[in-house]
């Protein structure tokens, strides 16, 4: 673990192994996702990866994803997965069998089809702490999801929450902050690299 009072360099080491092992990708599209307008569709299909995922390895909703997706429409409509609500956790739950989460889901999609996708997410985004009445978010996973609906926000998980006091931080948005004001990079940015370098390295 590099020094506590050298955390930039820390990250700039984690980048640069995540970059080596494949994961470019996944750094360049959360650098891609900060300010952007934010679609119905995206909205359902970032939402029902966060709750899927509370309590679950990353992995696991990887592989069901796919098949939970088209349950549910691929996202396309919110009113169209309301008005199908039963058929959509009746399919879904051949792959994922959480019947609470794939309630979860029809939730939110029911709040998107009622307020619609613009107002919403201007809500969200002036006022973060209106994400906790959606079923399945807490602090933790609101900041998840409003980062990868691009938001420029840290997420506090096990992962980072831990390495933020080893290098000297409160959590996850103070180190990230601190960490993005140095390099120029998005807080987003800095949190999706050492988070995926901490996965890399079983470090928990």
């Amino acid at each position: 673990m590099t020094s506590m009072t050298d955390p930039v360099n820390h990250y700039l080491r984690a980048k640069a192994f995540v970059l080596d092992a494949g994961y470019a990708g996944e750094y360049l599209w959360q650098v891609r996702q900060k300010g952007r307008a934010v679609t119905e569709t995206e909205f359902l299909r970032e939402y029902s990866w966060v709750v899927l995922g509370c309590g679950f390895r990353e992995t696991v909703v990887r592989r069901v994803f796919p098949f939970v997706s088209m349950a549910y429409f691929d996202f396309v409509s919110a009113s169209v997965i309301v008005d199908h609500a039963a058929e959509c956790i009746r399919l879904a739950s051949a792959c994922f069998g959480n019947r609470k989460k794939l309630q979860a889901i029809v939730h939110g999609a029911s709040l998107v089809a009622s307020v619609g996708i613009a107002e919403l997410w201007e809500q969200l985004t002036k006022d973060r702490r209106a994400l906790l009445n959606l079923p399945f978010i807490g602090g933790v996973t609101a900041a998840h999801l409003l980062k990868n609906l691009g938001a420029d926000v840290a997420k506090n998980d096990r992962h980072l929450a831990k390495l933020s006091v080893e290098l000297g931080f409160s959590d996850a948005s103070t180190l990230c902050a601190f960490i993005s004001t140095r390099t120029g990079e998005p807080v987003s940015a800095v949190d999706i690299v050492l988070w995926r370098h901490c996965t890399l390295t079983a470090y928990v």
